[in-house]
């Protein structure tokens, strides 16, 4: 191969690697989801602020108790329009973005409510990405009420053309992610050819930060990932 042919070829790959840029965490709050949340009077809910006549989000695990995080966060149009969306990814030049369900997911449901949600919410998603034209994949939400109701989901999941896996996080079924019950979750997860996406959401703990009001920067900043690391680490325990 000639110089002048080596460098075309590097040129013509490169430009193929900057046109394939995948986003794979980016959440979406499902239409289904956000009257759930609108409907409820304790945390996770969305409370409207008649002042702005906007959302506000309230999730955390005492969240409306600190003075500096009580009235929630915003919930913009990048949450849950799709034209947003796409827009987002043209600017940066994306070329596929893997959509999932943001925390807490549906770990403050119970079973049966759980399981119909994670089974509507899957289908919703799906269908969002079967009419992208390509540009939306997505991780499916399971129903964290039993390690039965998540492998039966996530059969179901596996039959979802554009969902490639699910969204888990650190609280398993109840007890965290080193649960013996989880080994058949995973093992079908695995069987069925899913990627499994480990996201945080209870943190530490707030106490570690203080008594003074510190909004979400510790929290999230500090506090989301080690409770990733934390809760992952004893994983290996379920093998050994």
């Amino acid at each position: 191969m000639s110089k002048q042919h080596f460098a075309t070829h590097i040129k013509k790959k490169t430009e193929m690697i900057k046109r394939k840029i995948i986003d794979v965490h980016t959440h979406l709050y499902l239409p289904r989801y956000l009257q759930l949340l609108r409907n409820r009077t304790e945390i996770p809910r969305i409370l409207t602020d008649k002042t702005t006549n906007s959302d506000r989000l309230i999730i955390l695990p005492n969240e409306d108790v600190d003075a500096s995080t009580q009235s929630g966060r915003p919930v913009g149009k990048e949450y849950y329009d799709m034209a947003v969306k796409s827009a987002f990814m043209k600017r940066h030049g994306i070329t596929t973005s893997v959509l999932s369900l943001a925390n807490p997911w549906l770990d403050f449901l119970t079973d049966q409510q759980a399981s119909t949600m994670a089974t509507d919410l899957n289908k919703d998603l799906d269908e969002i990405c079967e009419s992208s034209n390509g540009a939306f994949y997505g991780f499916g939400v399971l129903p964290n009420t039993s390690a039965k109701a998540c492998v039966n989901e996530l059969h179901h999941i596996s039959k979802l053309k554009y969902l490639k896996g699910v969204i888990m996080g650190t609280f398993g079924v109840g007890e965290g992610l080193d649960d013996p019950r989880l080994v058949d979750v995973f093992v079908a997860a695995q069987e069925l050819g899913l990627t499994v996406f480990l996201h945080p959401h209870y943190g530490v703990g707030n106490q570690v930060y203080g008594d003074r009001p510190n909004g979400h920067v510790l929290p999230l900043a500090l506090g989301f990932p080690f409770e990733t690391t934390i809760v992952s680490l004893p994983i290996h325990s379920l093998y050994i």
